[in-house]
C-alpha cells in the first residue's frame, strides 16, 4: 500500500470531522440555527439541506472515491455561506467559511490532479516496494 500524505492522515480526517460536526449541530440543534437563516431570508428547508450536505459530504471526505466530489459540494456550500455573509452585512462572520473553502478546495485540487490528470496523462501511480530490489532476486 501506498504511503499517506499528510493531507490524508491529518488534514481530511480534520475536516471530515468539522463538517461532519457543523452539519450535525446545523441539523439537531434547529431553535437558534433556524432563527439565523430566518435572518439570512432562507426557510428551515434551506438549513436541513445544508446540514445534510455538510455531514453527508464531511463523511464523504474519509472515502477517497468519492473525496473530490464531496469536497466540491462543500465548496459550493461555503461560497453559499461566504455569499449569505456579506450581503448581510456580517463580513467578519464570513472569514471561517473563507478559510473552509481554501481548505476544501485544496483538498479538491489535490484530488483532481492524483485522479483526472493523472488519468489523462497515462501516468500511474507508482507501486510501492519494500525496499530495493537486487537484479534476479
Amino acid at each position: 500500500m501506498a504511503e499517506r500524505s499528510t493531507t490524508e492522515k491529518i488534514a481530511v480526517p480534520t475536516m471530515a470531522a468539522t463538517y461532519v460536526g457543523a452539519g450535525g449541530v446545523i441539523l439537531l440543534d434547529p431553535e437558534p440555527i433556524a432563527a439565523a437563516f430566518a435572518a439570512w431570508g432562507y426557510g428551515d428547508e434551506a438549513r436541513i439541506v445544508i446540514g445534510l450536505i455538510q455531514a453527508a459530504a464531511g463523511a464523504g471526505l474519509l472515502a477517497p472515491k468519492v473525496r473530490i466530489y464531496a469536497a466540491l459540494a462543500l465548496l459550493v456550500v461555503m461560497i453559499g455561506a461566504i455569499v449569505t455573509h456579506v450581503q448581510s452585512g456580517q463580513p467578519v462572520a464570513a472569514l471561517p467559511a473563507a478559510l473552509l473553502s481554501v481548505a476544501v478546495g485544496a483538498v479538491a485540487w489535490v484530488e483532481a490532479n492524483r485522479t483526472w490528470l493523472r488519468k489523462a496523462t497515462g501516468a500511474t501511480e507508482p507501486e510501492p516496494t519494500d525496499g530495493p530490489s537486487a537484479p534476479g532476486a
